[in-house]
């Protein structure tokens, strides 16, 4: 089963498409958002980057506030360090 980390602006909007994009993939791929997998007292960016290593695709729902996003950046280029296959996704 692919390993998907799906990479969003966290914004109301943003967030709920995340939700939405996640919630269709669960039934084929297993995935990774981190309202889901970080857990309570984690250090976040040491989550994010166990996340982008553990998966096989990066989703990123890229947007305006994403790319002014320096977290956001920040995920785009260790998924790339990693050499994980990127999906971009534009939403608006």
């Amino acid at each position: 089963m692919p390993r998907v980390m799906i990479s969003y602006r966290n914004n109301e909007e943003q967030k709920a498409f995340a939700t939405e994009l996640n919630q269709a993939f669960n039934a084929d791929v297993e995935t990774w958002i981190d309202y889901e997998k970080i857990a309570s007292g984690q250090f976040w960016k040491d989550a994010i980057i166990d996340g982008i290593k553990d998966s096989d695709y990066v989703v990123l729902c890229l947007s305006t506030e994403y790319l002014k996003s320096s977290v956001c950046m920040l995920e785009c280029y260790i998924a790339r360090g990693y050499r994980k296959k990127v999906l971009p996704l534009w939403i608006s």
